[in-house]
């Protein structure tokens, strides 16, 4: 039976003229009318020959068969397709994103570098930038477990899933449950791979699951997370930083939007901020759709160079990666990983993202 692929598919002597994505040409001798013997050189790990017997418009592509019933027809067009559709998937786009003053703009509000550079209101800038801080440090601490997760920071949402046991959480008291002992969680928790003991790594990974619970249930709905008044105010806070910023965020979402749109593309988002703030900031800054949980990771511990490195492992070999963002590292980490980056300095150079992908260019 036919089994799904993984990273090796063989094509083992192509058609003369096979190409991929339009760079192929059929074989010569396949026309609209007159028979052919269909080429038997496309194997699957060894396991699937092409069978020459296809038919088309009633004519037979095997000389020594005088008819083909449909059933077998589909049957043999469906195993044709079930290989292609698995090989072209893997030939995925995957779009890796930095965060602060690419996607959106925070940190630069704050040191006041943004109204500098754009001829902005100093003062607005930096009370919407303020205003914003304490709304994303607010949800982290109060929905998003950060008093417990400060210093147990991790760079992807399942670093510590093998810790879980599966517990059944909605009855679970997270209060007091005892997680920090009288000398914090600092001294048992010293980084990705350092672990505390057993009972303790166990409430570490339970607080963990239960942000991404938070996380899949509210990323499209931070209104119903927040609550009233704080849904009004965070409205208003959105409104006001979009029209500082000459609607910068807005065209960040369509270029996520138009990558989300295409089947075999992907977006991936690799930030500098701890990864419970990192959420935070999607969450508030309305990213929730174009960012599952399970694409997000946190460099700040790492490096990107290390979260590069895990997204190309766990994507593979054969996907293109394009490196969006602002800043000298991640520049240079693509450039060293051969892999195409694309500078965000100013809102016109996500305008000419949106319109290269609308394109097709990327």
């Amino acid at each position: 039976m036919l089994q799904p692929p993984d990273s090796d598919i063989e094509v083992m002597l192509h058609p003369p003229g096979l190409r991929y994505r339009g760079n192929f040409t059929a074989p010569p001798g396949l026309r609209n009318r007159g028979n052919v013997t269909a080429p038997p050189v496309l194997r699957y790990r060894g396991n699937f020959t092409a069978p020459p017997v296809l038919r088309y418009r009633g004519c037979m592509f095997n000389p020594h068969c005088h008819f083909l019933p449909s059933v077998d027809m589909m049957l043999i067009f469906s195993k044709l397709s079930f290989v292609l559709f698995y090989y072209c998937i893997i030939f995925q786009r995957v779009f890796v994103w930095d965060l602060d003053e690419t996607i959106i703009i925070f940190h630069s509000l704050l040191t006041g570098s943004f109204s500098t550079r754009f001829g902005k209101d100093s003062s607005k800038a930096v009370s919407l930038g303020l205003w914003m801080e304490e709304m994303i440090f607010n949800l982290a601490d109060s929905r998003l477990f950060f008093n417990d997760l400060e210093e147990c920071d991790q760079v992807h949402i399942d670093d510590v899933a093998s810790d879980d046991n599966g517990q059944d959480l909605s009855t679970y008291n997270f209060v007091t449950d005892g997680f920090q002992s009288p000398a914090g969680a600092g001294t048992l928790c010293l980084g990705s791979g350092v672990h505390g003991g057993a009972d303790w790594m166990r409430k570490l990974a339970f607080r963990y699951r239960r942000v991404k619970e938070i996380y899949n249930t509210f990323k499209n709905n931070v209104g119903g997370l927040l609550g009233s008044p704080k849904r009004e105010e965070w409205l208003q806070l959105r409104r006001e930083m979009e029209v500082l910023t000459d609607l910068w965020l807005t065209q960040a979402l369509k270029a996520l939007a138009l990558i989300n749109s295409r089947p075999n593309c992907v977006n991936v988002l690799v930030t500098t901020t701890q990864l419970i703030p990192a959420l935070s900031k999607v969450l508030l800054y309305g990213l929730g759709s174009a960012f599952p949980i399970e694409n997000i990771y946190s460099a700040t511990k790492t490096g990107k160079e290390s979260c590069f490195e895990r997204v190309a492992q766990r994507f593979g070999r054969r996907a293109v990666y394009v490196v969006i963002g602002d800043g000298v590292e991640e520049e240079s980490v693509a450039k060293k990983k051969n892999m195409p980056f694309w500078r965000v300095s100013c809102r016109p150079d996500l305008e000419a993202l949106s319109h290269a992908l609308e394109l097709d260019y990327l």
